[in-house]
């Protein structure tokens, strides 16, 4: 369990669109080392031809390559491969070190080119075809996905087809059948919410926005509900200390969850699960909303980088949780304000940074190195282009160490 939990970590820290075919040991699964590239997505609404931008970290300069297949921009999580063959190629058994040698990613939902969500879906599979195209059971955007047993993917509310209405559905993505089905339903409609995965495999799902009153009016809630992917089943969670949506959360080492930020939010908790409920624990140094990044360092501790203070108002701060003392540090800035950036964990524990939208709203083609070691930024090569709301992944280059 300790393993499968801390390669659902993994997926969520770095990948959220695309992830691309490895060889590595299982060890390396989570991005400590051995790992050559990171790659971009940028949004491609405007052709019909992705173009993917690759950062070569050996050589500290930006390629850019195109792929025939397009998709809305939408939420992703890879899969790691628990079986395959040894590192010398003999099959594994008894004892053998198992390679994780198909590493996928699963991009489901987002928004189409007429600002509706679409069901479009595909699994990049490294392998040809590499792009598998699938539909989901239900058009999503603004929904969330964790990573359940089984080498399944849950996928959990957002809005549908009718503007700014959240959804109750959910369902669950299979990979070895590459199908879709609904599963229960959500006790109240949910979007811009979070999901953690917990340590005996049951989902969280923290906080969103719920429709109130009349017309497309929401409001955002304290209340969770957890998923039993045992019987497909949601049942109620107990209450946040506060209501929060555009917030994010990510299961801790010792298992308890993080929940930081939002919309306004500079305050923080965490759910144990032992004692089933939220504690409110020291805030945050600024507020990090909509857009900013949460991930998991090599020592444990959670880097919060960016977001917006408030409507369009990134912020640079950058700041380090605890989860021993429980408490927030300011670790310096990002050379540049941003919000609806990616922020990626590279195999040295420095962390890649990029793109987004700045303090006058546009999107950023700028990007650059945090390093948690001295709480330094240095800014590097811009990017091809300006590119916000994606994500980056940890890759390999075919045939290069």
């Amino acid at each position: 369990m300790k393993e499968t939990r801390i390669l659902q970590a993994a997926a969520h820290a770095l990948v959220v669109w695309l992830a691309a075919c490895s060889s590595e040991p299982l060890a390396n699964a989570v991005g400590r080392s051995a790992v050559d590239d990171v790659l971009v997505a940028p949004n491609g609404s405007q052709t019909t031809v992705e173009a993917f931008w690759t950062y070569d970290l050996t050589r500290g300069r930006w390629s850019t390559s195109a792929s025939a297949f397009s998709l809305a921009g939408g939420r992703a999580l890879s899969f790691w491969s628990l079986t395959g063959n040894t590192a010398d190629g003999s099959a594994v058994g008894a004892g053998s070190a198992a390679v994780d040698t198909t590493i996928s990613a699963l991009i489901a939902g987002g928004r189409a080119r007429a600002a509706l969500a679409t069901a479009d879906a595909a699994l990049y599979t490294g392998q040809d075809p590499k792009w598998v195209r699938l539909t989901m059971t239900t058009p999503r955007i603004e929904h969330d996905m964790a990573e359940i047993a089984g080498q399944r993917v849950l996928i959990v509310g957002g809005y549908g087809t009718t503007a700014n209405v959240p959804l109750t559905s959910a369902e669950i993505f299979t990979l070895s059948t590459r199908s879709f089905a609904a599963t229960g339903s959500l006790h109240i409609a949910r979007a811009d919410h979070a999901l953690a995965t917990l340590p005996d495999g049951r989902v969280l799902v923290i906080g969103g926005l719920t429709p109130s009153g009349a017309g497309t009016n929401t409001v955002d809630v304290a209340s969770t509900e957890i998923f039993n992917p045992a019987n497909g089943v949601f049942s109620d969670g107990p209450l946040m200390t506060v209501p929060r949506f555009n917030h994010s959360a990510i299961t801790l080492n010792d298992g308890r969850v993080l929940v930081l930020g939002g919309n306004d939010k500079r305050s923080a908790e965490v759910y144990t699960p032992t004692s089933n409920r939220f504690t409110a624990i020291g805030d945050m140094f600024a507020i990090h909303g909509r857009g900013h990044v949460a991930l998991e360092l090599p020592n444990g501790r959670i880097l919060v980088t960016g977001g917006d203070m408030a409507v369009n108002q990134p912020t640079s701060i950058v700041e380090q949780f605890d989860p021993v003392a429980n408490v927030f540090t300011t670790v310096g800035n990002m050379t540049t304000a941003r919000m609806l950036h990616f922020a990626v964990l590279l195999p040295d524990g420095k962390v890649l940074i990029g793109g987004g939208r700045g303090t006058s709203g546009a999107e950023l083609a700028s990007a650059e190195i945090y390093d948690p070691a001295t709480n330094t930024a240095v800014r590097i090569a811009d990017m091809p282009g300006t590119t916000a709301d994606q994500a980056a992944a940890l890759i390999r280059v075919p045939g290069r160490r």
